[in-house]
């Protein structure tokens, strides 16, 4: 898909601010996570930087895209509210009868839980018909294996399990984790997703090493070689990213942004699903349930592992709150 690169109509803009009770990532530990919905028309997107993953600070997004040269988030908020805006000028809802794929699990509290609470938490995702649990991953490490080995053995091998360390580890941490798993552990993990800055050649042997699939996300933009699966998230991607995930199996994930970028990257499975480029292997679009409740974010719900939309409305929804928000002139 092309992204928008600029537009001649007035662009308006509302800050908004999300929290989190607990760290949403091993890089960061805040609870308060700051974003931004912009206006084109009648279109909307969305722009959640994430600074300590390597995205552009928040005000250096704005003042790019009132300058007309927006940066990868900016241009993919614009790409998002132009097809906001062709929906709601059609009067049409981007989800009527929309097949809503199944997403996996999240665990952002990934230490020092109780085992009898570990057993809970899993028999309660597998109740609710989860198949698969993404883990944001991290050190100490063996406190993470008494974990991992802890839910894997409370699901009994029904879990695959998605690890991400977004980054923090040292090569030689994955080797001796892989090397300490118990088999029944080993074939659990479906994959391991940014496990250490992203460099193919240490990528591919890290790979060869410890025998486990790795995944990348951060970087997928300039991926070669050295991974087996690509993390896609449309909210955040340029045109480059997207041809770094051809052929290659996909989980699309949502970026744990605004509701409407969380619809926008759950729309867009509809798009890759279609592909034959692109492999859509799974997805993870509950990230909603990161947050405290605020508007938008009560209006959001799954049916099981399957988010579901908040019905009615046009685009990607939200009508009467997006009309009542105090916008601010861009440009």
């Amino acid at each position: 898909m092309d992204h928008v690169t600029a537009t001649e109509q007035p662009i308006w803009w509302w800050r908004y601010q999300l929290a989190s009770s607990g760290a949403l990532n091993r890089a960061s530990d805040r609870r308060l996570h700051e974003g931004v919905l912009i206006r084109v028309g009648r279109g909307h997107g969305c722009i959640h930087p994430w600074p300590e993953l390597g995205d552009a600070a928040l005000e250096d997004e704005l003042v790019a895209l009132k300058q007309g040269q927006p940066l990868r988030l900016g241009q993919a908020a614009l790409t998002c509210a132009t097809i906001d805006a062709a929906a709601r000028e059609q009067g049409a809802w981007l989800f009527d009868h929309f097949d809503m794929p199944a997403s996996h699990a999240l665990w952002t509290q990934a230490e020092h839980e109780p085992p009898d609470q570990v057993d809970k938490r899993v028999d309660a995702l597998l109740d609710d018909g989860f198949e698969a649990l993404k883990i944001k991953a991290g050190t100490p490490l063996p406190e993470l294996l008494a974990l991992l080995e802890r839910i894997q053995a409370a699901g009994h091998g029904r879990l695959r399990l998605r690890l991400d360390f977004n980054t923090t580890l040292e090569a030689e941490d994955l080797r001796q984790l892989a090397g300490r798993m118990s088999p029944g552990l080993r074939q659990s993990i479906e994959f391991v997703e940014d496990p250490l800055p992203y460099h193919p050649e240490q990528w591919s042997q890290l790979g060869t090493d410890t025998g486990l699939r790795l995944a990348l996300d951060r970087d997928l933009e300039r991926g070669s070689s050295g991974y087996q699966v690509a993390i896609v998230k449309p909210s955040t991607l340029n045109a480059a990213g997207w041809l770094a995930a051809k052929h290659l199996p996909m989980i699309l994930t949502s970026s744990m942004q605004h509701p409407l970028g969380q619809l926008y990257d759950a729309w867009m499975t509809r798009v890759f699903a279609r592909s034959p480029d692109h492999q859509l292997a799974g997805c993870g679009l509950l990230t909603h349930e990161c947050y405290a409740p605020d508007p938008f974010l009560e209006r959001m719900s799954r049916r099981g592992p399957v988010l579901v939309p908040p019905a009615g409305g046009t685009g990607l929804g939200f009508d009467d709150l997006l009309d009542s928000l105090p916008w601010n002139r861009l440009t």
